[in-house]
Formats: structure tokens, sequence, C-alpha cells
């Protein structure tokens, strides 16, 4: 991580883990949520299979937001916490 990087995410360190995650939340685990409902839709169609209520594609949609927004958030918190931990790598020649 360099000097730059590294104060980048000092900067979102200091916002906070719920923020990151939250944001985490709305930039991956939406469109994420958002295609597996359209994919489980398309085949939906194409199989003929009758469509679920919608009730139970709102408690999907949520759950696939939720469950892949924290996931991907909680890594990208863990694996950025790792590199600025490490040493400054000094600037290539």
């Amino acid at each position: 991580m360099t000097e730059a990087e590294k104060k980048m995410w000092e900067r979102e360190r200091e916002r906070g883990y719920s923020r990151y995650l939250l944001r985490s939340l709305l930039r991956a685990g939406i469109p994420f949520a958002i295609m597996a409902t359209l994919v489980h839709f398309a085949f939906s169609i194409l199989r003929h299979h009758p469509q679920l209520p919608l009730w139970e594609q709102v408690v999907r949609f949520g759950f696939y937001a939720l469950a892949f927004g924290w996931l991907h958030g909680a890594n990208d918190w863990s694996r950025n916490e790792i590199h600025y931990k490490q040493p400054t790598l000094p600037p290539e020649d």
C-alpha cells in the first residue's frame, strides 16, 4: 500500500466499519441482488415455472443484498487492514 492509499484508508477508517459495510451494501449487495433476481426470473420464464409470490421475491432480494453486501464489505475491510498494517513500500525508480 502506498502512502496515498494509506491516507485514503485512514479517512475511510475514521468514518467507521458500519458506514463501510453500508456503502458495500449499496455498491455491491444491491447490484448483486438485482442480477440474481433477474437471472431467477429469466430461468423461470424459460423453464415455464410459475413465478414466486411477490413477498418471497422481496425477501429473497433483501437476503441476497444483505448477505453479499456484508460479506463483500467485511472481506474488503479485512484485506485493507492487513495491507495498512504492513510497512509502506519504497517508491520504485
